[in-house]
């Protein structure tokens, strides 16, 4: 399957260079036209991304970051030593630390 156009910008270049490009339409777009209308490209994505961002906030969107986050309490269960899940929270005393972390990515 051919990566998305999006991919291939973020893959293939820096972010500086992304800025840089950008700064550069800008300065073209300031040039050839008044404030007024080099302004609105920049106005209307910032309003874009915070109505997206409200949005998810609300719950109205759903939101990517979330994926495969297990929400509320979990524990570490102990199995037995056949295999078997024991019926108890725990039939050994044992204590387990868990240390570590996952991100979403």
């Amino acid at each position: 399957m051919a990566p998305l156009p999006q991919t291939i910008l973020r893959d293939d270049f820096k972010l500086s260079t992304l800025l840089y490009t950008g700064a550069f339409l800008q300065a073209l777009l300031f040039i050839a036209y008044p404030y007024r209308v080099v302004a609105l490209p920049v106005m209307l994505t910032i309003a874009g991304l915070v109505t997206k961002n409200m949005l998810i906030r609300f719950n109205f969107l759903h939101d990517p970051s979330l994926d495969k986050v297990y929400r509320g309490r979990t524990t570490a269960q102990i199995v037995n030593d056949d295999g078997s899940v024991p019926e108890n929270g725990c039939d050994k005393e044992i204590v387990l630390f868990l240390l570590g972390s996952c991100t979403n990515k």
